[in-house]
């Protein structure tokens, strides 16, 4: 089992890796109301990581998971708007259940409130994205906050 400064270095380096993936989807993205919430998207990803990092202590990353970026990457080419939008919603939606997860294994009071914190944002990027799309309220809002697409610390290791 994991510590949790290893846990949250884990999760530092999903979150740069989230940073990564929204640069690289930017360049499909032109709108001024997409454009705008996926820049400040990355702040907050950015944030997270640095949150994470001080938690984690020695267990903090030096840069993204080259692992969970090679797990996150689109399964195919971003072409349009609509393209980048889909992928970063399923991103939102991947970082939720992967936070969701981590969650239920982290011990400390610190560690936890910092989860429980930054879970919920998560959530609400992927709420915006999908409204950003169209989707209808049953895919904007889950009932429940499950771990399904969640990234397992032991697959994917920070790298």
């Amino acid at each position: 089992m994991l510590s949790d400064g290893a846990l949250l270095g884990f999760l530092q380096g999903v979150e740069l890796a989230a940073v990564a993936l929204y640069a690289q989807t930017a360049a499909v993205v032109g709108s001024p109301d997409a454009t705008a919430a996926i820049a400040t998207f990355a702040v907050h990803h950015r944030a997270h990581a640095r949150a994470f990092a001080e938690l984690a202590g020695p267990d903090a990353v030096t840069g993204p998971s080259p692992a969970a970026i090679e797990a996150l990457q689109p399964a195919s080419l971003l072409v349009s708007e609509r393209d980048g939008l889909a992928f970063l919603h399923t991103l939102e939606s991947r970082l939720a259940a992967t936070q969701h997860a981590a969650m239920g294994r982290l011990a400390g009071a610190a560690t936890i409130a910092l989860c429980a914190t930054t879970l919920p944002v998560e959530c609400q990027h992927a709420a915006v994205l999908g409204t950003l799309l169209s989707l209808p309220l049953a895919e904007l809002v889950p009932t429940v906050q499950g771990d399904d697409g969640h990234i397992a610390p032991e697959q994917f290791a920070s790298s």
